[in-house]
C-alpha cells in the first residue's frame, strides 16, 4: 500500500517557515523531518489543525522572515505556539541600518564602526580610514557595497561602515542562548590567505566557504567571540542567528599560537544558508533539545542599552549563561 505524502514527516509539531526559496530552511526541514511553510502561506493550506497531529504547542521556527505567521493565530486551531525568532525582532537584523542602530545601544558588543552621515564618512577617509558605502540595506554577498578610499569615491548611501582590516572572518551560530557551531571563512580549494580580489567581501560567490577544519582560534578566543555573539542576540531579542565576526589576530608566537588582537561583529543572519552537514546537524540537535526541554532561555536580559560611545571596541563584561524563561517565547499577536 502506498504511503501518503504526510508519512514522511517525523516531527509534525515542528514548523519551519521562511520566505519562498530559502535553501537553508529546506535543508533543515528535510534533516528534521518537519514541515516547511512559506511565510506568506495562503489560508486555504492551513485551515485544518490535523497538520499538528493534536499538539497544541507546536515549535515554530522563523528562518529569516520579518513576517509573523498570522495563520498560526487562527482561533480555530486553539494553538499556543512556541515561537523561535519573532518576526518583529527579525526586522532589526534584516535591515542593516536598523541592526547597527539597535546593536550599538547594547553596551559590551564590539561592533563595526558605522554612520548614516556622509560627512562623518568623509572624516574617516581624511584620517586614512577607507569606507564601505552600503547603498542597499538588505543586500547580501556584497551586493550594494562601494569601497571609498577617497572623498571623490564616496557615494550617497543610507549607511557607511569604516573599513576594518581583518585578518580572519568567522561565523558563529547561536541558538537558544548557546553557541552551537563556529566556522571560519576560507578560500575554497586553497589556503586561507589575504587576497585583494576576495578579502573585502568574503562571500560564496567570491570563492569563500564556511570551514570547520583548521579553525585558527584558541579556546579563549572562541569564548570571547562566542560570549559577544550571545550578548548581541540577547540584546536584539533573537533566539537564533548566525553572527558574522571580523577579527585581527596577532602574529604566531613561538608555539605557533595566534591570539586575538581585536574583533568586531558586522552582521547577524537570521536565516543563514546551511552549506554543510555539520552545521545542519548542530541546528537539528539544538532544536530537538529545545523541543524536549520546552524552555527558551531569556533573551530579554537586562543589558545596558545606553549609547556605547567608546572609540575602541569594548570586549569587557560579556555574559555567561543566562536565566531561563517559560514558553511561549512571544505573546500571540
Amino acid at each position: 500500500m502506498k504511503k501518503s505524502q504526510i508519512d514522511k514527516f517525523v516531527h509534525y509539531d515542528v514548523v519551519i517557515y521562511a520566505a519562498r526559496g530559502s535553501s537553508g530552511a529546506r535543508r533543515l526541514a528535510t534533516a528534521l523531518g518537519s514541515r516547511r511553510w512559506r511565510d506568506d502561506l495562503p489560508t486555504r493550506y492551513t485551515r485544518r489543525r490535523p497538520y499538528f497531529r493534536g499538539n497544541s504547542s507546536p515549535l515554530v521556527i522563523n528562518w529569516g522572515s520579518s513576517i509573523h505567521p498570522k495563520w498560526l493565530d487562527d482561533a480555530r486551531f486553539r494553538l499556543n505556539p512556541v515561537y523561535v525568532n519573532h518576526g518583529e525582532h527579525v526586522k532589526k537584523a534584516i535591515n542593516k541600518l536598523d541592526f547597527f542602530q539597535h546593536a550599538s545601544r547594547i553596551n559590551g558588543v564590539p561592533l563595526l564602526k558605522w554612520t548614516d552621515q556622509r560627512d562623518t564618512a568623509a572624516e574617516w577617509i581624511g584620517k586614512g580610514k577607507p569606507v564601505l558605502c552600503r547603498t542597499k540595506l538588505g543586500g547580501s554577498s556584497g551586493d550594494g557595497i562601494v569601497l571609498a578610499k577617497s572623498t571623490e569615491e564616496l557615494v550617497e548611501a543610507p549607511l557607511y561602515t569604516r573599513y576594518y582590516p581583518k585578518t580572519h572572518e568567522f561565523r558563529v551560530h547561536v541558538f537558544n542562548g548557546e553557541v552551537i557551531d563556529l566556522t571560519q571563512k576560507k578560500l575554497k580549494g586553497g589556503p586561507d590567505v589575504r587576497s585583494s580580489a576576495n578579502s573585502l567581501v568574503r562571500s560564496h560567490d567570491h570563492g569563500w566557504v564556511h570551514a570547520h577544519d583548521g579553525i585558527i582560534l584558541t579556546e579563549d578566543g572562541r569564548r570571547q567571540i562566542g560570549a559577544a555573539c550571545i550578548l548581541c542576540l540577547s540584546g536584539l531579542n533573537l533566539d537564533l542567528g548566525a553572527v558574522d565576526v571580523l577579527a585581527i589576530l596577532e602574529p604566531p608566537n613561538q608555539e605557533g599560537i595566534r591570539t586575538i588582537k581585536s574583533f568586531v561583529i558586522c552582521e547577524v543572519n537570521t536565516g543563514p544558508g546551511l552549506e554543510n552537514t555539520q552545521t545542519i546537524e548542530a541546528y537539528k540537535k539544538a532544536i530537538l533539545q529545545l523541543k524536549e526541554a520546552g524552555k527558551l532561555k531569556n533573551n530579554n536580559i537586562q543589558v545596558d542599552v545606553s549609547e556605547n560611545k567608546n572609540d575602541e571596541y569594548n570586549m569587557e563584561g560579556l555574559p555567561g549563561n543566562q536565566p531561563e524563561r517559560s514558553v511561549p517565547a512571544e505573546p500571540q499577536q
